[in-house]
């Protein structure tokens, strides 16, 4: 079969059947359909600067445009944020949609402002915020399931977790999502729980903060006879070969 070189055909009706569908006819000729869309696109950009030029626009006037864009985008967005009554996943849901200029443009009390209705926006940020451990930090403190969704680092960070935890039983102690066992609820995975400095240092906040910890760590002898100085219960927490051992001594 011979070559096809499209040279040798000087007008698209000459060329064979099954090429033409890769062609587009011009005047003077045919061209890839490829290019003919860059030629059509270009086009039409020309078009566009032609009608700004025609109503005394410049090229800076343009992006200037855009800001204001953008910034109407963020006006809306939060608009509709703060008037209504929105769940979660319709926060996350319009946080979403966003262009990730739009996103990116926001500020940080703006984003803290969204993430106390819609934790899980603080993954979803185009900046990293979820390593940021001082934004995480002032997120956390609107709403702990932020720490959910930071990065494994945060939540890996035993004095930033247990600075958490402080401030949560200088709350109000014991009521609702203020008490400090709730921090370790949203470290489900965290190494922590199998880090003995760790929770030696949690059950002092909280004792309770032991029933959260690995295997391991309840079968520590140490850490077991420093929480039950804290609460004689907590043996219960402890694993099974330790309260043997206590019952066979304390026979």
């Amino acid at each position: 079969m011979d070559k096809f070189e499209p040279e040798q055909f000087k007008s698209y009706e000459e060329l064979p059947e099954e090429k033409k569908p890769e062609f587009a006819p011009v005047e003077g000729g045919f061209v890839k359909k490829e290019a003919m869309e860059t030629i059509e696109d270009a086009g039409k950009i020309a078009a566009i600067a032609n009608v700004l030029k025609d109503q005394g626009l410049k090229g800076e006037d343009v992006l200037h445009l855009e800001a204001s864009d953008i910034d109407r985008a963020i006006k809306g967005a939060m608009s509709r944020i703060r008037s209504e009554k929105l769940e979660p996943e319709d926060v996350l849901t319009i946080f979403r949609r966003l262009p990730e200029e739009v996103k990116d443009s926001m500020s940080d009390d703006m984003i803290l402002e969204i993430i106390k209705k819609s934790p899980e926006v603080l993954s979803r940020y185009p900046r990293g915020l979820g390593s940021d451990k001082d934004f995480v930090r002032k997120a956390s403190m609107n709403n702990l399931n932020v720490l959910s969704y930071a990065t494994e680092g945060v939540r890996d960070d035993k004095e930033f977790i247990l600075e958490i935890m402080r401030f949560a039983k200088e709350q109000k102690e014991g009521r609702g999502r203020w008490h400090p066992l709730n921090v370790l609820d949203y470290l489900f995975g965290s190494k922590l729980m199998n880090d003995k400095e760790f929770i030696l240092e949690a059950i002092k906040i909280d004792s309770g903060a032991f029933g959260y910890a690995s295997v391991d760590i309840t079968n520590d002898k140490d850490v077991v006879l420093e929480v039950v100085k804290l609460d004689p219960k907590a043996i219960e927490l402890a694993g099974y070969r330790i309260r043997e051992r206590v019952r066979n001594s304390m026979e």
